[in-house]
């Protein structure tokens, strides 16, 4: 499916709300649930799943994805890597987001794009998702 900026916006504000509910607040919040899943609500098939993953010079990396299983996949991909000291967003969508370096193109023609921020502070997390719920088309 193609993911068009009103599903990016929604996809985000979903993120947030999953984190706010299960107060996923700090990096510690992270930790403790690792290889959880938090559904969006009972009447939706989309959830986030936390995972802690391999990473690069032989690192670990907090992996919090938001999923929409039967649709987009994987909409927006977040990756904490605190041992290197930085967050990696990877969102989908159907053309170029402001802020955001296109590295793939999905099986549906969406752009993966890529945004690398060099801090682990785990507001910027939150930011950035706030930021993605009103975001634009590169012109």
């Amino acid at each position: 499916m193609k993911v068009k900026i009103e599903d990016l916006r929604k996809f985000a504000e979903n993120f947030l709300s999953i984190l706010d509910r299960e107060k996923i607040l700090a990096f510690s919040d992270l930790e403790a649930n690792i290889n959880n899943t938090f559904k969006l609500n009972k009447n939706s098939d989309d959830f986030i799943e936390l995972s802690l993953r391999t990473s690069n010079f032989s690192t670990e990396a907090y992996t919090i994805s938001y999923i929409n299983p039967f649709k987009s996949g994987i909409p927006i991909d977040v990756k904490f890597n605190a041992d290197l000291n930085y967050i990696r967003f990877i969102i989908k969508a159907e053309r170029m987001i402001d802020k955001y370096k296109q590295f793939a193109v999905d099986p549906y023609g969406n752009l993966v794009q890529t945004k690398l921020v060099q801090d682990c502070n785990f507001s910027l997390i939150k930011e950035e998702l706030q930021h993605l719920t009103t975001v634009e088309y590169v012109s």
